[in-house]
């Protein structure tokens, strides 16, 4: 059985192909610094600049944007931020319901929804536990 970085290895080197550059050290240095500060990996923007130089469109994929553990952690944070915003407006819209339609479909439903919001909640903290 293949291991996965075996896999990996393979698939890449059906599908790319590595391009050697040598550019001054201090133009290296500056690149590296800047991409590390802009969190962006320094593969996007050679692609990117390449890509436009041959009149391409860049590919780009949502992998680029969460490729380092710090960025997934960034990522996950957002997400976690966006998801307890949401649950705390749901969390108000049932608590402004009327107490004559606690009963209702409506209830239950605001009810289901702050409940898969907690869920939702829970899940985004474990990941970096």
């Amino acid at each position: 059985m293949r291991s996965t970085i075996e896999s990996k290895q393979k698939w890449n080197s059906d599908n790319y192909t590595q391009i050697k550059v040598s550019v001054p050290k201090d133009l290296a240095a500056e690149f590296k610094e800047k991409c590390k500060a802009s969190d962006v990996a320094m593969a996007s923007v050679i692609k990117k600049a390449m890509s436009g130089f041959c009149g391409q469109k860049a590919q780009t994929s949502s992998k680029a944007s969460v490729g380092t553990r710090q960025q997934r952690r960034k990522a996950v944070a957002l997400a976690l931020s966006i998801v307890e915003d949401a649950s705390l407006a749901e969390c108000r819209y049932l608590d402004a319901i009327p107490g004559n339609l606690r009963n209702s479909s409506r209830f239950e439903n605001a009810e289901a929804s702050v409940s898969a919001f907690e869920e939702a909640i829970q899940a985004l903290e474990s990941i970096y536990e």
